[in-house]
């Protein structure tokens, strides 16, 4: 990538995790799609 994306959509938060570290450190917004089941 030549820059840094501006928001992250993840799939599986639990499987996904790292992603969502990375994009909370780098100050991203981020959209999660979560079952309960």
């Amino acid at each position: 990538m030549k820059k840094v994306p501006e928001v992250i959509f993840v799939v599986d938060g639990i499987f996904e995790k790292q992603a969502l570290k990375e994009a909370n450190s780098l100050k991203l917004s981020s959209y999660a799609i979560f079952n309960t089941n």
